[in-house]
């Protein structure tokens, strides 16, 4: 008699998206319930649910902590307090500062914000967002590695022909494509630019099987890519639509999306697709949230903002857009993911799906140039191919390879994340924080040093309006906190075996810091820009003076390596040679 294994069910945090609206307040969680084998703690089963009805997470309750009066002899912030030198309170978090005000005797009609009651020297855990709080809960409690996460990319084209209207849409998840266009778009011209017919599916596969693979009998298309740097070997499920209006294209694709609940999904440049799907939605009276959201979300809950980084930046890299929506797929920019995850590495003179996929994969997107075999057989010159003109002239007369140009684009983001899995890195280096604080170190950091200190019964005390100290004033501003490389020598922690008495250059809990050069990444340490390191440096001892801007990056994609550099100019080993000394006991 074969024996039933006991299970333990616990739940995965995926993402999360806060409502707060004349309803309350609602964190909406996009979980995985995982089922496991109690001894074995193997996977049995893995289900995905939006948590609208969770008593604990809607208007949710905080815990703060208060100096208690006996120890509030000081008039400065610390940074932590112990634990048993509080009082506990535990308030619901849209009543946070009415809270506060009744704690510290201040009437209840005078208007005083969060931040400014966080002045206070005596609160702590205050200011932790809420949605930190909840990712914690959920660790806490996790008994299984992180699952896989489902993925899906989407792209738009909007037409250029004197209309606003989205014409083309393709949404993969997985290995299932889902490609829409407008019929209004969909004719055949020849070589005289006359129309001939309507176009329909079967001409869209035929233009798949000429420009991308060959399709199978049982209905997929495999492709065999032997161009890019990584072979790829994968079989699609392909699914048209031909739509009368826009409205049921966006709506078709957003059917499919709610289906297939991918935990993300990844646009490039997702500051141009997302406005303009919500726009065009709010152009036939629909309103975002009831389309991004998912069908299982109450209306009460339901929630759309699209958060534009509007902060001056030095590179347009380096901004962070968000979608907050009470979906079941979260999206993100893939654009910006990709210079994130590598910001320690030098900037991309491009950061051009086109310039990207021929870097990571060596391929680009379909050109459809002049020696292709397209429907009108009217080619446009190889130097207009991507322009403005080629956009229109394709749209108006070729508009059916224009479709599988609109595929290729959304499978080129599919194949740069099944190769950089960048996902992984969004998740793991937010660590407690929401995948929203990704671009805010200072944050990231603050949510893992309230954890840390609460392990250890420490609470962390919260940030006020005003942080400055009495002789703050005092204090100019040299360009920011950047220590001198050579203040910082030989302080460090005696970590060498065969020099147990040297101070090395590892040095602890200097995060907040900001180095003007560490081993072995001169571009992560300077913090500052390429223009500034080469304006201000006067010399390098012992090197010529043209090699500062061989240095510094003076070229269009600078190498700010200092192993790079080390090796080419000092004679210092590369990575490779490091390893084999390493391999060889040296």
């Amino acid at each position: 008699m074969t024996q039933t294994p006991q299970t333990l069910t616990n739940r995965q945090w995926t993402h999360c998206c806060y409502v707060r609206n004349e309803h309350g307040n609602n964190m909406i969680v996009k979980e995985k319930t995982v089922t496991i084998d109690a001894n074995t703690r193997k996977v049995i089963d893995v289900k995905s649910r939006l948590t609208t009805n969770d008593k604990a997470l809607l208007n949710p309750r905080r815990r703060i902590y208060i100096t208690k009066p006996q120890y509030r002899n000081h008039d400065l912030k610390k940074e932590t307090e112990d634990i048993t030198a509080t009082d506990m309170h535990i308030v619901e978090d849209r009543f946070l500062p009415q809270e506060l005000k009744k704690i510290f005797g201040i009437p209840e009609w005078k208007r005083v914000g969060l931040r400014k009651l966080c002045d206070s020297p005596y609160i702590y855990n205050a200011d932790i967002k809420m949605e930190t709080l909840v990712r914690i809960a959920y660790e806490k409690f996790l008994r299984h590695e992180i699952l896989h996460f489902t993925k899906g990319y989407l792209d738009i084209e909007a037409s250029m022909l004197g209309c606003d209207r989205i014409n083309a849409m393709t949404y993969i998840h997985e290995n299932t494509v889902y490609t829409v266009a407008l019929k209004d778009f969909m004719k055949i011209y020849d070589d005289k630019k006359k129309f001939v017919r309507d176009a329909n599916e079967k001409d869209i596969r035929r233009a798949i099987e000429k420009h991308l693979g060959k399709f199978t009998e049982d209905g997929k298309i495999h492709i065999v890519n032997d161009k890019m740097k990584k072979p790829v070997d994968v079989k699609l499920d392909f699914h048209f639509k031909i739509c009368e209006n826009e409205l049921e294209l966006l709506l078709w694709i957003f059917n499919h999306i709610h289906k297939c609940e991918s935990d993300f999904i990844y646009i490039w440049n997702i500051s141009y697709d997302v406005p303009k799907i919500a726009s065009r939605l709010q152009y036939y009276g629909h309103e975002p949230k009831e389309v991004f959201s998912h069908p299982s979300v109450p209306p009460q809950w339901r929630h759309f903002y699209f958060k534009e980084d509007k902060k001056k930046t030095q590179h347009m890299s380096d901004k962070w857009h968000w979608v907050s929506t009470t979906g079941m797929s979260q999206f993100v920019d893939q654009m910006l993911l990709y210079a994130r995850i590598r910001k320690a590495e030098r900037k991309k003179s491009k950061y051009s799906l086109e310039a990207i996929c021929q870097e990571e994969l060596g391929i680009g997107k379909l050109t459809l140039e002049d020696d292709d075999e397209v429907s009108a057989n009217v080619h446009l010159p190889h130097r207009l191919v991507g322009t403005k003109e080629w956009h229109v002239y394709m749209q108006q007369y070729n508009f059916v390879e224009y479709v599988v140009y609109n595929i290729q684009d959304v499978l080129l983001l599919k194949f740069l994340e099944d190769k950089n899995n960048d996902t992984r890195g969004l998740y793991s280096l937010t660590e407690h924080s929401g995948l929203s604080e990704f671009s805010k170190q200072s944050s990231m950091l603050k949510d893992s040093y309230y954890k840390f200190a609460l392990d250890r019964g420490r609470v962390f005390a919260a940030t006020g309006e005003n942080m400055k100290g009495p002789y703050d004033d005092l204090i100019g501003k040299q360009g920011g906190a950047v220590l001198r490389a050579d203040l910082c020598r030989d302080i460090g922690m005696r970590c060498i075996k065969q020099k147990p008495e040297f101070e090395s250059m590892v040095l602890t809990m200097c995060s907040d810091l900001d180095y003007k050069a560490i081993y072995p990444s001169l571009k992560s340490g300077y913090g500052i820009s390429k223009e500034t390191k080469i304006s201000t440096t006067v010399a390098i001892q012992g090197q010529p003076q043209e090699t500062i801007e061989h240095y510094y990056g003076a070229i269009a994609t600078p190498e700010e390596n200092a192993v790079w550099v080390g090796h080419q100019y000092f004679g210092l080993p590369n990575y490779e040679e490091m390893a084999n000394l390493i391999r060889c006991g040296n």
